[in-house]
């Protein structure tokens, strides 16, 4: 309850800034969302506090996945629960949380090097992507 009200109440659909700060400040991730994390407490509101604070992190440029690896048994459930929210991200979320949400998914993208994060998004890039490359651009990827 107390992070659906935090979410609701403190944060809204506006996301401030300072707010979001000051949760990252008191460490609101690492302290209270992800050892609270459980199948049984999933909903929009817990599921869009960790994408936001997720992304304030990469935002403040601090070491994001840590947390992630000492609880590794959560991380499936909540990439689940995140893969969900993109199926219903017109349905169910305002624009700013659209938005909110894209930003994460370019994230966990663009973090394909972590373990903890490339088992859970990998195969969803799949060869067809490749294959729709210029020559020229797949070269310059792959001497990579």
């Amino acid at each position: 309850k107390i992070i659906e009200r935090i979410y609701y109440k403190e944060i809204g659909h506006k996301f401030p800034m300072r707010r979001i700060m000051l949760l990252e400040f008191s460490q609101y991730l690492e302290l209270y969302l992800w050892p609270n994390f459980t199948a049984a407490r999933i909903s929009p509101a817990y599921v869009m506090s960790i994408v936001m604070m997720i992304n304030e992190k990469f935002r403040q440029k601090v070491p994001v996945w840590k947390v992630f690896k000492e609880k590794p048994t959560q991380v499936a459930l909540f990439f689940h629960a995140a893969k969900e929210a993109l199926k219903d991200i017109n349905e169910q979320f305002s624009l700013k949380e659209q938005t909110v949400l894209l930003v994460f998914l370019i994230h966990c993208f663009n973090s394909l090097e972590e373990d903890v994060v490339r088992q859970h998004i990998q195969h969803t890039v799949s060869l067809g992507i490749w294959k729709c490359l210029l020559p020229s651009r797949l070269n310059d990827l792959l001497s990579k």
